[in-house]
């Protein structure tokens, strides 16, 4: 079954490309169903790809949309759905790079890596044994004096990021892996992701992660991309929980539009830090306790 036949087993009009000016190559376009504005089309890829985009409100599940569309039950648009030629409308496995290629001069951490992890109230074995981070000191070029933070891919370390141990250079205080370094591209995976089973906290950096603890995953930033939405889809419960900054919130509030159309629980919450690692202990106790356990 093509995606027209089914279009038109359900009963729902579309556009080709060429037929709209807002409906690109390789797409179809049905009214959207979810946002407000009239006139807006929501791309579904010829392909057969999962996910349907409107240039207006975002990403959605193509089964909860053409539910909506046609008033039919979602199981029912399930199974014809499931006659489709399965593409991908998003590139939904990571980007392949050429190869791991790991900064020198890595090593146990030093007594100056372990200061500043207490200092930070991280405990140094553990981010030792649970996230295999490791020191850098002076011998390690552009990566001098940081922690080195490996990030695994169904269990293969396939990228870093290293995080300085002084915060005298704000701006710089991260140094992430080139293109040239790393096997997969970082931004395209979820730090964290491998010590996670049916549900995920979603936060903005490592230090986040390590303080909520197995169960929380980093998306390198409020710069959320299409193949880490992908990946969070697939757990049926997402909290999102940013830093307090307006900007971080608005990402943060985008980013929960984008997985409430998929199937499974995506809530926002907010703590009184001003980010997951400063705030808190009862909070953290709080929010493992609620998603986690």
């Amino acid at each position: 079954m093509t995606l027209t036949d089914l279009l038109e087993e359900l009963g729902i009009p579309f556009k080709r490309n060429g037929e709209s000016g807002k409906v690109s190559a390789r797409w179809l376009g049905v009214s959207c169903p979810w946002c407000d504005h009239p006139g807006t089309y929501l791309g579904i890829p010829q392909n057969g790809g999962r996910i349907a985009s409107c240039w207006s409100c975002g990403v959605h599940s193509l089964t909860n949309s053409l539910a909506r569309l046609s008033g039919l039950p979602e199981s029912r648009i399930r199974a014809l759905a499931g006659q489709l030629v399965r593409g991908s409308s998003w590139p939904e496995k990571p980007r392949q790079r050429a190869g791991l290629r790991k900064p020198t001069g890595i090593g146990p951490l030093g007594p100056a890596h372990r200061a500043y992890l207490q200092g930070r109230g991280f405990d140094p074995d553990v981010l030792e044994r649970l996230w295999k981070v490791q020191g850098i000191g002076w011998d390690g070029g552009r990566h001098a004096w940081t922690l080195y933070v490996p990030i695994f891919l169904d269990g293969q370390e396939v990228s870093f990021v290293c995080r300085r141990v002084n915060d005298d250079d704000f701006e710089r205080r991260y140094v992430a892996a080139t293109a040239d370094e790393e096997a997969v591209n970082h931004r395209d995976c979820l730090y964290g992701v491998d010590l996670c089973r049916h549900s995920v906290v979603v936060t903005e950096g490592v230090t986040n992660v390590w303080r909520i603890g197995p169960g929380a995953v980093a998306t390198f930033g409020v710069k959320w991309n299409r193949i880490q939405v992908c990946r969070l889809a697939r757990f049926a419960v997402r909290a999102i929980v940013f830093d307090q900054e307006p900007a971080a919130q608005e990402r943060a509030v985008a980013l929960c539009r984008q997985l409430e159309s998929f199937e499974g629980v995506t809530e926002l919450v907010e703590l009184s830090g001003p980010d997951p690692a400063t705030s808190p202990e009862s909070e953290i106790q709080e929010l493992r306790r609620r998603y986690l356990e």
